[in-house]
């Protein structure tokens, strides 16, 4: 089974990111600024700036390392605002938590082991970005979320009558 860490952030933290690599011969990898060492990062891994403080960078890192010095649990966070945007929507698609969008139905279909996940406060974030796009459509600013695999009513939220699970 694939192990998933998905992290989404929509519209309430950094728009952008930045990449860049070390520069120095090697440099200590901190839990936090001035915190503790975690690693060492090696003059020439690539990195993504997510976040700034002073003169610190907190950063991202992908690479490989060899699974069975590992251990893994999901630990699925999405963050919301009442705000949308597209990015948001492409966000959801590229989570793969959203399949399918139908927004003439006001329907989600979605990946139920990652909804199944999220906790209760995720899910009517994500039940107000996805209303108001389909809002924006003409609609009725309500989403009905379904198992994109048993098509089985997972949820429905709407900005009458709120957030509902099945």
């Amino acid at each position: 089974m694939k192990n998933i860490l998905l992290i989404l952030i929509l519209n309430f933290s950094i728009i952008y990111s930045q990449t860049g690599k070390v520069i120095a011969d090697s440099e200590n990898f901190r839990s936090s600024p001035n915190g503790d060492k975690i690693g060492v990062l090696l003059k020439g891994t690539e990195v993504k700036k997510i976040q700034k403080e002073g003169k610190w960078v907190k950063v991202t890192v992908e690479g490989w390392i060899y699974e069975p010095s590992t251990t893994f649990k999901t630990n699925t966070s999405l963050k919301y605002s009442t705000q949308t945007n597209n990015d948001d929507l492409q966000v959801l698609y590229d989570s793969g938590l959203l399949k399918k969008l139908d927004i003439d139905q006001n329907e989600a279909w979605i990946d139920v082991y990652i909804w199944n996940s999220l906790d209760y406060d995720t899910k009517v974030g994500i039940g107000i970005t996805l209303a108001k796009i389909c809002d924006r459509a003409g609609s009725t600013g309500r989403i009905t979320f379904y198992d994109n695999r048993s098509g089985k009513k997972v949820a429905r939220y709407s900005q009458s009558y709120g957030y509902k699970s099945y």
